[in-house]
């Protein structure tokens, strides 16, 4: 798959998470249970039921890799564009800004596992270098709760 890491990618995965309670509470493709179960898929390899963050690392390294078309190790928005399809052109250009930290006009491996490290640590609710099902939930239901309290 031709993507950048959504667990990096906060606005992909790991939030955005619709317009409020209402979607958590569906079932939709965007509720907190169905984003928990694709988490899992995707970044549980050993199949233990946790996340650790060197499984999350494998994949970002492995995205990257194929994202980065010419492979200089970095990579431009072009590239950033292409390995997002789906994404709109907003969210790109938002979510290339904030994974380029030092604002150069491309994103590296380590900005990217700097912000995988960042990310991986505010679901890892009791520092225990395991992501499990039950945190990720708790996680995800809190961004659905906080983003419906501002939008209502």
């Amino acid at each position: 798959m031709n993507r950048i890491s959504a667990f990096v990618v906060s606005a992909a995965v790991l939030a955005g998470l619709g317009s409020g309670a209402a979607i958590a509470a569906t079932g939709t493709k965007k509720s907190p249970e169905v984003k928990v179960e694709r988490l899992l898929a995707r970044y549980d390899t050993d199949k233990d039921g946790t996340v650790t963050l060197d499984e999350v690392r494998q994949r970002v390294k492995l995205a990257f890799g194929k994202a980065d078309a010419d492979h200089d190790g970095k990579l431009t928005k072009v590239e950033y564009d292409a390995a997002r399809p789906k994404a709109s052109p907003a969210k790109r250009e938002k979510t290339f800004n904030k994974l380029d930290a030092n604002h150069d006009g491309a994103i590296t491996l380590e900005e990217i596992e700097a912000k995988t490290t960042h990310r991986f640590a505010k679901f890892d609710l009791n520092h225990d270098g395991k992501v499990t099902r039950d945190e990720a939930l708790t996680r995800l239901t809190e961004k659905a709760a906080k983003k419906a309290k501002k939008a209502g």
